[in-house]
């Protein structure tokens, strides 16, 4: 399973910049990138985002963290860490979760109202 990874924020001596993994753009277009690096920041709580994108390559999850810190000359800026993740991947590390023992699972019954 396959993380890319996105990082907006300051890095020492470099000013703030836009860094990611090598083959992001393979995953998401540069759209998603932007969507997803300027997300706002919150300047007394670190802010958690999670999206599903579609992509030619299917729906990929991506979970954002924007958090308040203190650049390299004494600013206050936001630094954003992004990790996208395909779907398909996540399946398919999953998928043995789906071959269970109902008898011996602590399972028990729902009874589900569904109204029209």
């Amino acid at each position: 399973m396959q993380l890319h990874r996105l990082y907006y924020g300051p890095m020492d001596g470099e000013g703030i910049k836009l860094y990611t993994s090598l083959g992001i753009r393979d995953l998401v277009s540069d759209a998603i990138i932007q969507d997803r690096y300027t997300l706002p920041g919150n300047m007394y709580k670190t802010v958690y985002d999670s999206q599903i994108h579609t992509t030619p390559k299917g729906p990929v999850l991506s979970l954002s963290k924007v958090e308040r810190v203190q650049a390299s000359d004494g600013r206050t800026c936001y630094a954003n860490h992004t990790i996208f993740i395909a779907l398909s991947e996540v399946m398919g590390e999953l998928k043995d979760f789906l071959d269970f023992n109902v008898e011996n699972e602590a399972l028990q019954p729902l009874k589900l109202f569904v109204e029209e």
